[in-house]
């Protein structure tokens, strides 16, 4: 009874109140840590599907929190950035990085200073 009640205070005509917007902005970078052979790493890049991009080797002592953040943050510019610790061979590392669709150049780096 009480059910019936209820589908009759039900306007059909009114439309539901729309969804507010979202509290967080659409992410537009993935981030993820990799494992392919002897090379290991954090690998950030652009979501929106692009060829032509810019490849990035940075080059840290450890990938941590910080090298992560850094990635995250130029891959928002487009660029697709693998963060590799010292212990990996840089040239496999940027073979790796090199060997993706969508990157069409790279470039290393070492933030704060000489490469470890």
């Amino acid at each position: 009874m009480m059910l019936l009640l209820g589908l009759l205070a039900c306007d059909p005509a009114q439309q539901p109140a729309p969804l507010p917007p979202p509290m967080q902005a659409e992410p537009t970078v993935i981030g993820r840590m990799v494992k392919a052979g002897p090379v290991e790493g954090y690998l950030a890049r652009p979501i929106a599907p692009a060829s032509g991009r810019e490849g990035l080797l940075l080059r840290v002592a450890t990938v941590d929190g910080t090298s992560r953040e850094e990635a995250r943050r130029r891959a928002e510019a487009g660029v697709v950035v693998l963060v590799v610790g010292a212990p990996i061979d840089p040239a496999l590392a940027r073979a790796y990085l090199e060997g993706m669709p969508e990157v069409a150049s790279t470039r290393v780096e070492c933030p704060g200073g000489g490469c470890p």
